[in-house]
């Protein structure tokens, strides 16, 4: 039963026994006789006549209603707890299994023992009066929060309204792209973002309609209810209680107001925050910069569960062995261990006992998931013990690299080919999907997000010329097979030079922005990107030719491959 409807009821009942109980004369409202009224219908409202009350009983349209004697309904002839409609008795005892006020009689013909837990009503009451007032307790302050909200969703669209009047300013100075266009493109991004907004409120103002309706039934049951009510109610009304906490408001993201106006891009929007990305910086302490012995090269990094890091040494030279390696947090190489399995899956013009790793990912449970020259993904733990290992691509196998490795929380990997293709697999084995890259380039690096959107890094030698590469490619949601849907390209800032653009490990940071290492001609350094493509800035320059990157579960430390050894930076 609708909240608004209880609540209705309960005033017009608690209006009529007081009517009853204050005037000794009440005339008949059901007809013009003027008789005096026996009884009150409270389905059609009226004071009923003796003549009037059998016609509720004879009329097939009255047949659902349940006129009460107003002999019955005054406070000092009704019993304590009220009566049973069914058998006419007072209400004292009550159903713990049905939650259900009874009399004697229902006691025991309706809700007979052990079927039935009963106790007295007055006990019962009394508990049940205090689960509510708790719940009522904790939900009270959210009508106030959803207010605030809705306040923040009116700020929202003065920002957007005032970033949108700098963006034009700013088009007026550098007229890049035809007014016409350009005036489309502001008007349309400015109706979307409204209509966000708009839609955001309404949501708001669904759910402070909801909570404000429980909590007034709440309100009028435990004031002006009686027992039976509260009793009769509990049930829905504390289903009803209990859910007001997932109404609470949650506020849009701020980029719902942001827009810029890239030089040379024309107009973007953000899903991230534009100007609100973290600068790292490496502290100055022995442990910031970690050496990793011997003649190797790190190429990825991957945080453990431990919290120490986890590292791909790839010499680079076939006739050197690489190795992987597990550093703590203040420097020091706890376990090194090679990647050597049988020599089935290698590629067979190399008789090297090891294939350079490459590619590194944790999963959820903790264990190492590592690729190299090999088809073979390795899986390992902490110690240095292999775990499994299992081909992919088989149909070819022994003719394809592995590069670039991710992972998600569903269990799947994300799996990189130098022959320019991704595929996915789950962590036991066994390939769910694979497509080409954009253009073919080999994915070198890889990255997923939250909502299993892959960001890979790569590139491909076309006439003598290396292009590289980053890509976002947008899954299908409603489809975990297809990722056919849209591409964002990540374009170096305008100070770099394309050509020497060369973008290697990728990580996601907070879920909305995408961080990797590039190097750039003279500039190296750690970029960060929206999800769309929109360069946001650099996040930090020290670095010199960096590899692999990885970011902490908690995002306060970012660990990057530099020339032969580890940085760390972190938030400043």
């Amino acid at each position: 039963m609708e909240t608004n409807v209880i609540v209705d009821q309960l005033k017009q009942r608690e209006m009529v026994q007081r009517r009853v109980d204050e005037d000794a004369h009440i005339s008949c409202t059901s007809c013009e006789d003027g008789q005096q009224a026996v009884a009150h219908c409270p389905d059609c409202r009226d004071f009923l006549c003796e003549s009037c009350v059998e016609s509720h009983k004879r009329l097939r349209q009255f047949k659902a209603h349940s006129p009460s004697l107003l002999t019955e309904i005054s406070k000092a002839s009704v019993p304590k707890h009220g009566l049973c409609g069914k058998h006419r008795e007072a209400l004292n005892f009550y159903c713990e299994t049905c939650e259900q006020p009874l009399c004697r009689d229902c006691m025991v013909i309706d809700h007979p023992s052990p079927i039935h837990r009963h106790t007295d009503f007055d006990t019962a009451l009394q508990k049940r009066k205090a689960n509510i007032e708790a719940l009522y307790q904790e939900s009270e302050d959210i009508p106030k929060a959803i207010d605030a909200a809705l306040s923040e969703d009116e700020d929202l669209i003065s920002a957007l309204d005032a970033n949108i009047k700098q963006v034009i300013e700013l088009y007026k100075k550098t007229e890049q792209i035809a007014e016409g266009e350009f005036m489309q493109q502001i008007q349309e991004f400015q109706a979307s973002k409204k209509l966000e907004i708009e839609n955001h409120k309404q949501t708001l103002m669904n759910h402070k309609s909801r909570v404000c309706a429980a909590l007034d039934m709440s309100r009028e049951l435990m004031q002006k209810g009686a027992d039976v009510d509260l009793g009769m109610m509990y049930t829905p009304l504390t289903k009803a209680m209990s859910t007001l906490g997932d109404l609470r408001p949650s506020s849009l993201h701020q980029c719902a107001s942001e827009v810029d106006f890239v030089q040379n891009r024309g107009l973007n929007s953000g899903l991230g925050v534009l100007s609100g990305y973290r600068h790292w910086v490496m502290d100055k302490n022995t442990s910031s910069h970690i050496r990793v012995s011997g003649s190797v090269q790190p190429k990825s990094v991957a945080y453990c569960k431990s919290g120490d890091i986890a590292v791909a040494n790839n010499t680079g030279n076939h006739k050197t062995d690489g190795d992987m390696c597990i550093i703590g947090d203040d420097g020091s190489v706890k376990k090194a261990f090679n990647t050597k399995v049988s020599a089935d899956g290698y590629l067979s013009n190399f008789t090297r006992p090891y294939a350079n790793p490459w590619g590194i990912t944790v999963s959820q449970d903790g264990s190492i998931f590592v690729t190299d020259e090999s088809t073979f993904i390795k899986v390992y733990d902490e110690s240095g013990r292999l775990l499994r290992k299992f081909p992919t691509d088989v149909e070819y196998r022994g003719s394809h690299e592995l590069r670039g490795l991710g992972s998600d929380s569903k269990g799947m990997l994300y799996i990189g080919h130098a022959a320019g293709y991704i595929s996915i697999s789950f962590e036991n084995g066994g390939e769910l999907l694979s497509f080409n890259t954009n253009d073919e380039v080999s994915a070198n690096y890889i990255a997923v997000t939250p909502e299993n959107h892959i960001i890979y890094s790569g590139s491909k030698v076309t006439g003598g010329q290396e292009s590289s590469r980053v890509v976002l490619h947008k899954n299908n949601p409603n489809d975990r097979r297809s990722y056919v849907g849209r591409e964002y390209t990540f374009y170096p800032p305008p100070s770099v030079d394309v050509a020497k653009f060369k973008p290697t490990g990728i990580c996601v940071h907070e879920g909305h922005q995408v961080i990797f290492v590039a190097n750039a001609g003279d500039a190296p350094g750690v970029y960060c990107y929206s999800l769309d493509g929109i360069y946001l800035g650099i996040v930090t320059k020290e670095v010199t030719s960096p590899q692999g990157i990885a970011l902490r579960g908690d995002e306060q430390e970012l660990a990057v491959c530099d020339g032969n050894g580890i940085k760390l930076f972190h938030p400043q």
